[in-house]
């Protein structure tokens, strides 16, 4: 991604906007709020609803862009052209966007484009173009990457010895390890997990939210199951799918999110060793 100047667009390595032949003239859709799913119920037998969650529904972003290319205008519209074909396939594309001294980005499919041909155009006029994106999540990420390492839990030992004798010693158990992950946004993000072995049933506690993600097997040492909490997947060695083995005691895995503000993260496990640990990556997000 480019490093963008104040009223630019980086649409997956195409420039627009201030400095370049299309300057940009209007923005919609960017730092409006999506369209929200309404989760309330009607009541049955009294007046209003029972209420219910909001949840933001896919954002589209238009861009009113003015081509002022002068002799150079077929080659600048040309160039609009090509950075802005019809894809078939379901692969989104980076959409970023600077106001106002902030970055953020989104992933995005391209939507349309309308390059009038008038008669100012043929008169030689700038002519307006307007493009628009379609961007399945409606989050507004922050560029820039944030990530934590949480180490195995610390300590604990012994347990109950067969063939029992009194008086009955339980031992101690583990301390689990913590970390905080700041999400500065204002809106919920899924991070992706990283658990290294050697741990057995590995466990991600969001204590902020009392969310926690349980998986049911052995990774050696070494071994890593990455967990990707946005698309819902469990790899192990990030090759072979292992969704099956999440364990009912913790939340369905896109369910496992980072609130806006800290969140604090600890790592749990039937047993490690070492050089076991968890990192967890994500991107601060606002809608």
């Amino acid at each position: 991604m480019a490093d963008l100047s104040d009223y630019q667009i980086d649409w997956n390595g195409f420039l627009f906007g201030a400095g370049t032949s299309y300057e940009l003239v209007r923005l919609d859709g960017w730092i409006d709020s999506p369209g929200l799913t309404n989760g309330s119920a009607p009541r049955t037998a009294r007046h209003g609803s029972w209420p219910g969650g909001m949840r933001g529904q896919a954002r589209t972003v238009t861009a009113t862009l003015e081509i002022a290319a002068g002799e150079a205008m077929g080659e600048a519209i040309r160039a609009l052209r090509a950075a802005t074909p019809i894809v078939r396939s379901a692969v989104q594309a980076p959409l970023a966007i600077r106001c106002d001294g902030e970055t953020l980005v989104v992933g995005a499919q391209f939507a349309g484009r309308v390059v009038p041909i008038d008669q100012p155009y043929s008169m030689g006029y700038a002519p307006k173009a307007v493009l628009q994106w379609f961007c399945a999540d409606p989050r507004l990420y922050e560029p820039v990457e944030q990530s934590v390492t949480i180490g195995a839990p610390a300590g604990g030992s012994g347990g109950l010895a067969y063939p029992l004798a009194y008086p009955l010693v339980y031992g101690t158990a583990p301390v689990p390890n913590t970390a905080t992950c700041v999400n500065t946004g204002n809106a919920e993000t899924n991070p992706v997990v990283t658990f290294i072995g050697p741990l057995t049933t590995p466990r991600l506690v969001n204590s902020t939210t009392t969310r926690a993600l349980v998986f049911d097997l052995d990774l050696d040492d070494g071994q890593t199951l990455i967990v990707d909490t946005d698309r819902g997947t469990v790899l192990l060695n990030g090759t072979t799918d292992r969704r099956n083995t999440r364990s009912n005691l913790g939340v369905p895995i896109e369910y496992f999110e980072l609130d806006p503000g800290p969140n604090d993260l600890s790592l749990l496990a039937e047993a490690s060793g070492p050089g076991a640990q968890a990192t967890v990556r994500w991107k601060s997000a606002s809608m």
